[in-house]
C-alpha cells in the first residue's frame, strides 16, 4: 500500500531549492536492505514566485515500521555572485514529522514540499532523522540538484556603471508599467538582487516597478562592502536614478525598502533625497555604537568593525541617527523587539528622534518578533505604507 500527502509549508518559513537522485543506502548490520529517501523527479525547475516543489518517497523494505523524527537540509550554492555569507549551511526543514509519522515495515509512503529558494542553483543533501520502537536508527538521505526557473531567465542582470565600477541590478515591471511607481528593494548581509527576484515579483504584480540591486561587495557588484557607508549609499542613489529613468516608470512616486544593511541604507537615502515619496527600513542599523553595544551575536559585531573600520567618523556616516534628521522622507520602521542581532532599543530610539525633528515617521514594533522579520503583519504594514505614499 502506497499513501501520498502534500504539504506546503507558508513562502516565509523556508527557503530552499531541489531536484534530485538518490545517493546510495547502506544496508543493515544484519544484511536487511535499509530504508532509503527518494527524490521522485530527475530535476525539478523553480516556479515563477520561486518556489519548488519536490516529491518525496520514503521507502522500507525492512520488517519493523519506522517514524519520522526531522528533516534537514544541506544547502551548497553554486551561484555567482556574492552574498558575504557561507555558501554551504545547513537548514531544519520542519514539519516531516507531521507528514509522515510512519512508514509500516515492507511499504513506503510520499510526501511533497513547496519550499522557496535560497539560492538559484545549488546542490542540496537531504538526511530524514526516524527510529523504530527499538530505538533511533541512521538517517536516510537524498542528494538533489537545483536549477534556475524560467523566471529566472526573463530576468538576466543588468548593470550600471559608477566610477568605473558596476552595479547589478535587476528590474521587474508590471504587466501594465504605464507610469507604475518605482520601488528599490536593498538586500541584506547574506543576499544579493537575484536572491530577492522572487521578492520583487510579488510586490511587481501590486502593481508596482520593482528595481533590486546588488550593494557594492555583493552579487556580482563590484567594490568592497562598506556597510552601507558612503560608496554604497552613492550606488544605490545611482540605483534610483536608473530606476526613475526607466521606461513605464513614474519618476514623481519612488520609494526604497532596505533589509538591516539595506535598511540603514534606506534611511540614509530617506535623508538625502527629497525626491522619495518614502522609505521603509527594516530590522535596521541606525546607530553603530549602540548596534555595536547591544548585539548579542559576536560574529556580527566583527564583521562591524571589519566593513566600517575603527574611525568615529566612519561610524558616524554610517549611523543615520547621527545625520540631520530634519527635512527627511516619510519613513516606516519596522523592527522587532526581540531582535539580539540588531538591538530594539536603537530603532526605536531613532524613531523618537526622527518625529522630534519633525519627519513624518511611523514604527511598527513587533513583540516577538526576531532579526528576519516575516509574516503578514510585517508585509501588510509595509504595503499599506506604500499605498498611501503613492497615491497621486
Amino acid at each position: 500500500m502506497r499513501r501520498s500527502i502534500r504539504y506546503s509549508l507558508a513562502a516565509a518559513l523556508l527557503t530552499s531549492i531541489l531536484l534530485g537522485r538518490i545517493l546510495p543506502t547502506r544496508a543493515s548490520a544484519d544484511g536487511e536492505p535499509a530504508p532509503r529517501l527518494v527524490v521522485l523527479a530527475d530535476s525539478i525547475v523553480a516556479s515563477d514566485v520561486l518556489s519548488w516543489s519536490v516529491p518525496f518517497d520514503v521507502q522500507n523494505p525492512t520488517a519493523y515500521g519506522i517514524y519520522a523524527d526531522s528533516l534537514v537540509c544541506l544547502v551548497e550554492s553554486h551561484d555567482p555572485g556574492e552574498t558575504r555569507a557561507p555558501r554551504t549551511f545547513r537548514l531544519r526543514l520542519p514539519g516531516a514529522e507531521r507528514l509522515l509519522p510512519s512508514v509500516s515495515g515492507n511499504d513506503d509512503a510520499r510526501f511533497q514540499y513547496e519550499i522557496r529558494a535560497c539560492a538559484e542553483s545549488a546542490k542540496l543533501t537531504f538526511q530524514l532523522f526516524t527510529h523504530q520502537s527499538s530505538g533511533p536508527i541512521a538517517p536516510i538521505v537524498a542528494a538533489v540538484e537545483a536549477r534556475p526557473g524560467p523566471l529566472s531567465a526573463r530576468y538576466p542582470s543588468k548593470f550600471l556603471t559608477l566610477k568605473g565600477g558596476r552595479i547589478e541590478y535587476l528590474l521587474v515591471q508590471p504587466e501594465d508599467s504605464t507610469a507604475a511607481p518605482g520601488l528599490l528593494l536593498i538586500h541584506d548581509q547574506g543576499s544579493n538582487a537575484r536572491l530577492m527576484l522572487g521578492r520583487a515579483y510579488q510586490l511587481s504584480r501590486r502593481g508596482y516597478a520593482i528595481m533590486v540591486a546588488s550593494m557594492p561587495g555583493y552579487g556580482l557588484s563590484s567594490g568592497s562592502a562598506d556597510l552601507g557607508g558612503p560608496a554604497t549609499v552613492q550606488a544605490m542613489s545611482a540605483a534610483l536614478d536608473a530606476l526613475a529613468h526607466a521606461p513605464g516608470v513614474d519618476p514623481g512616486r519612488l520609494a526604497v525598502w532596505g533589509i538591516s544593511r539595506g535598511a540603514g541604507v534606506a534611511a540614509a537615502l530617506a535623508t538625502q533625497r527629497h525626491d522619495l515619496r518614502g522609505a521603509i527600513a527594516q530590522s535596521g542599523i541606525y546607530d553603530l555604537w549602540a548596534t555595536y553595544r547591544g548585539s548579542t551575536d559576536a560574529g556580527f559585531r566583527d564583521s562591524l568593525v571589519a566593513e566600517a573600520g575603527t574611525d568615529s567618523a566612519a561610524w558616524r556616516a554610517r549611523s543615520p541617527a547621527c545625520a540631520t534628521l530634519k527635512g527627511g522622507s516619510p519613513l516606516l520602521i519596522l523592527h522587532g523587539e526581540r531582535d539580539t542581532v540588531v538591538p530594539a532599543a536603537q530603532a526605536h530610539a531613532y524613531f523618537e528622534a526622527l518625529k522630534a525633528a519633525g519627519v513624518a515617521a511611523e514604527a511598527r514594533f513587533i513583540p516577538n518578533g526576531e532579526h528576519s522579520l516575516l509574516g503578514p503583519d510585517v508585509d501588510r504594514a509595509a504595503v499599506e505604507f506604500l499605498g498611501r505614499r503613492f497615491k497621486r
